[in-house]
């Protein structure tokens, strides 16, 4: 049993609202030709991992992307919200709007996660969000936040304001510390999911982190991310385990 949408939404023929979708995360170009093989739903690609891992320029890792045989989250994480810390590519607002504009066109990106503190700061990124939404390809407005879980009532400021932006999928990401964390971010995925009635991925980081990224799948959490080697958030669960636990409380 879950808290499915009423309503579900379609991306270029991906439905959110519906089954929870498996999502594994890829940083490479050899995660994504593995992430072809692999019985899941989607992949996001972390292009501001593959600038930094891989050789290739970004007009040959567009083409290589373009190629690939399964449906696309993509994004390019602004450093700050990175979990490569000092590490993190950092991208210019024109060239990360450059990267999305391009990415757009690439018929297998079906989504595109973009920061909420990118398009609260500047337009050339609401364009980008109009532009996506134009194209068929929805749009993923996000929060992370690497220390700590804020407050609830912080928490539904910034939901409000990803639904403000007219994203199509709302994400926040924090650090859970403690159990009053875990049930701060179950009990807002439950309000949310009844009172926007949108697709959510509402996710916690660190140990206990893990629990909510199986059990908020039945509040509304629509996408459930994981690895497959190269783990890109505290407390991201390994595919098979995430795979095995989803079908043990979420099938029919």
């Amino acid at each position: 049993m879950r808290l499915e949408l009423e309503n579900p939404v379609s991306f270029r023929g991906l439905t959110l609202g519906k089954k929870p979708l498996t999502c594994v995360v890829v940083t490479t170009i050899e995660d994504l030709i593995k992430a072809e093989k692999l019985n899941v739903d989607l992949a996001e690609v972390r292009f501001d991992h593959m600038l930094l891992k891989e050789r290739y320029s970004i007009d040959h890792l567009l083409e290589k992307i373009s190629n690939a045989k399964i449906p696309l989250i993509f994004t390019v994480r602004h450093h700050e919200e990175s979990d490569l810390g000092e590490k993190a590519v950092k991208l210019s607002d024109e060239e990360r709007v450059k990267v999305y504009e391009r990415a757009i066109t690439i018929h297998n990106v079906k989504l595109i996660d973009v920061e909420l503190r990118s398009v609260k700061q500047s337009d050339i990124f609401q364009e980008v969000v109009k532009n996506a939404k134009n194209n068929g390809v929805g749009v993923i407005l996000s929060y992370h936040n690497f220390k700590l879980t804020p407050s609830m009532d912080e928490l539904r400021r910034i939901v409000e304001e990803e639904n403000y932006y007219d994203a199509n999928v709302l994400k926040i990401t924090t650090m859970i510390s403690d159990v009053k964390d875990l049930l701060t971010l179950i009990n807002l995925t439950y309000e949310t999911r009844n009172k926007l009635k949108k697709p959510l991925i509402f996710i916690g980081m660190g140990n206990l982190g893990k629990i909510s990224r199986i059990l908020n799948v039945a509040f509304g959490n629509d996408i459930v991310y994981s690895h497959i080697g190269n783990s890109t958030a505290p407390g991201q669960l390994l595919l098979d385990d995430t795979k095995r636990l989803l079908s043990l409380f979420f099938t029919d």
